[in-house]
């Protein structure tokens, strides 16, 4: 079986709903069934009204790709697991799906990390991309050891890391909410190493 497999959306709007289609077509000789499909996000769905192709057939597969919570360059792949008739194992194909996501809003940097065993403080600040202003409505740590503050302008985040207070065996982010209809929720990754 064949495919044309990868689908580049160039540059789209972050919460766009992206539709793609692509041909699977069966170049055997024989029957060929598709036993399984997987989405490698819960950003995809899949559809396919045929399961088993004919020799020499084809089938259209519509597949619909979210692209809320999304940005920058962003791939996402369907495999599509099938059997040619009498054949003693499975195969695989691959489609993909790629496009620039724009954003709403930048931020800068992406995570923070800090220094174990160290207090210290760093910042992430926030730009407007298609919004004409950006505001973060509240910012909060899901780890005491880490202090927020939101600035004046509403465009900054400050962290403020007290080491006492760190277990090293646990995940810690900065939840950000925003003004924004497609990001309402920022999910940013606080390390200590």
């Amino acid at each position: 079986m064949c495919v044309e497999g990868t689908r580049d959306f160039g540059d789209v709007v972050q919460g766009d709903e992206i539709f793609a289609t692509f041909t699977v077509r069966n170049t055997s000789r024989s029957n060929a069934t598709i036993t399984h499909v997987e989405e490698h996000c819960d950003c995809a769905s899949v559809v396919i009204p045929t399961r088993t192709l004919s020799p020499q057939g084809a089938e259209t597969v519509k597949v619909t790709w979210k692209t809320e919570g999304k940005r920058g360059k962003v791939n996402s792949y369907i495999t599509l697991d099938y059997r040619l008739q009498n054949a003693p194992t499975t195969e695989c194909l691959r489609l993909q799906i790629c496009a620039n996501v724009i954003p709403d809003f930048d931020y800068e940097p992406s995570g923070l990390s800090f220094t174990q065993g160290i207090e210290a403080a760093r910042s992430i600040s926030f730009t407007p991309r298609l919004l004409e202003v950006v505001t973060i409505r509240r910012a909060y740590s899901t780890h005491r050891a880490f202090e927020v503050q939101v600035s004046d302008d509403l465009l900054r985040i400050d962290v403020f890391f007290n080491p006492a207070l760190w277990t090293a065996d646990t995940r810690a982010d900065l939840m950000v909410e925003t003004n924004s209809v497609k990001a309402p929720r920022v999910r940013i990754p606080l390390t200590a190493e």
